[in-house]
């Protein structure tokens, strides 16, 4: 799927691949030395200050041995990879059976986000893809205090994601490890342990990123984006957004109807998650037998606190997406929020929620287990198709650029 969608056209490939190309330039002269600042660009402009800087990220690194183009493929793998194997131990942390794990490892690292942010060019989104391992890491600490390994590897995933450029994405991938970690906490009545956990890493991590993190403040005090308002869905629209953006093909031109107040248009690939119908499917398929359904009402009677805890995570992305006089100002008047021009990342959340929900359903209808082995293989399958078929149509205006323009450059 990478070699066939990834081809280095993508519109924000005209801004991070000159830039690789700058910052490998400058680490083949300079060696290890940190680039702080650089003379190729706007009559200079600052690197590591840069909060979505890559200069430091796994695709840089690679760059040294293969071209840009396959280095954006190959750390899209590895990434991909990475969040199937951390939703895959996560789940397992959270009492589903493998094969069910499997299916949520499945349905998180073939979501379309991942790959469509790769397409794009957007090369500092891939770390994002990191949330289900460190909340696992986090998890395997609570009980364990003493295992200082997991704590610092939880520590070292967040900081390596700061000095890869992830920060926009920083608020969306912290929500997703501190619910998964408190799910697990709730179910194993741990909920002081795994604040004191998630504290400490989040102080470790900020500690060791103090440096990109101060010199990225910085450069964000001194450039706000809090001159755009904030937009909001209406109710329908809402509605539509969610489920075309997990499920369908999003339509962009009528979804931007929708959207009240957005001061620029959004593209296809700013609506598009990718969790597919095959998800979908998943998801209500214990609705339709009973047994099925006996099941899943028990689970949600013995797990009653979790379902709320889940049920009010899965409502933040869309209050926030919600068109409310008065509440869209509010949540502009945040420190963080308010330099922001749409809300449109937060659904992210959803992704970890519906891979484990569709985990969770394939538990309920008594499946044998050859069966659920060769569903999440089916689900590989008509995943990896599904995008393979609707992205290239969705991202077809936005791919405009010529990779070969930034080769020429380097020889």
């Amino acid at each position: 799927m990478a070699w066939r969608l990834i081809d280095g056209t993508g519109g924000d490939n005209m801004y991070f691949l000159p830039r690789m190309l700058d910052s490998y330039l400058f680490q083949k002269v300079n060696g290890l030395a940190l680039e702080e600042y650089t003379a190729s660009f706007c009559a200079g402009s600052f690197v590591f200050a840069n909060p979505q800087s890559v200069s430091l990220s796994l695709a840089q690194v690679v760059l040294f041995a293969v071209d840009p183009v396959v280095s954006i493929r190959l750390t899209y793998v590895v990434f991909a990879a990475l969040g199937g194997v951390g939703m895959y131990l996560a789940s397992r942390k959270l009492d589903l059976e493998s094969d069910a794990a499997l299916v949520a490892a499945v349905a998180y690292a073939f979501s379309g986000y991942f790959v469509t942010r790769m397409v794009m060019g957007q090369v500092s989104f891939q770390p994002f893809a990191l949330a289900p391992l460190t909340a696992w890491m986090m998890m395997q600490s609570i009980h364990r205090f003493g295992t200082t390994r997991r704590l610092a590897g939880a520590t070292f995933l967040l900081a390596f994601s700061f000095y890869s450029g992830v920060a926009a994405l920083i608020p969306q991938m912290g929500a997703i490890i501190g619910f998964l970690t408190l799910v697990y906490a709730l179910r194993h009545g741990a909920v002081i342990r795994a604040f004191v956990v998630l504290a400490v890493v989040a102080v470790f991590a900020l500690i060791m990123a103090a440096p990109k993190v101060e010199a990225g403040m910085s450069v964000l005090a001194n450039l706000p984006k809090n001159y755009y308002d904030l937009p909001g869905f209406t109710p329908w629209g809402l509605v539509r957004f969610l489920v075309e953006g997990f499920f369908l093909n999003p339509s962009a031109p009528e979804l931007n109807e929708f959207l009240i107040g957005r001061t620029f248009g959004v593209g296809w690939q700013g609506f598009y998650f990718g969790m597919t119908p095959f998800v979908l499917i998943l998801l209500v398929a214990p609705l339709v037998w009973p047994t099925a359904r006996r099941r899943l009402a028990a689970d949600i009677a013995g797990n009653l606190g979790i379902v709320i805890f889940g049920l009010v995570y899965g409502l933040l992305p869309a209050v926030m997406n919600l068109q409310i006089p008065g509440w869209n100002e509010f949540l502009h008047s945040l420190p963080l929020l308010g330099q922001v021009n749409t809300m449109l990342r937060w659904p992210l959340l959803l992704i970890p929620l519906f891979a484990l929900l569709a985990g969770r359903s394939i538990t309920y209808c008594n499946l044998p287990a050859v069966a659920r082995l060769l569903l999440a293989a089916g689900l590989v399958l008509g995943m990896t198709e599904f995008q393979l078929v609707v992205t290239p149509v969705g991202l077809q205006e936005v791919k405009t650029y010529n990779p070969d323009e930034s080769s020429k450059l380097g020889r």
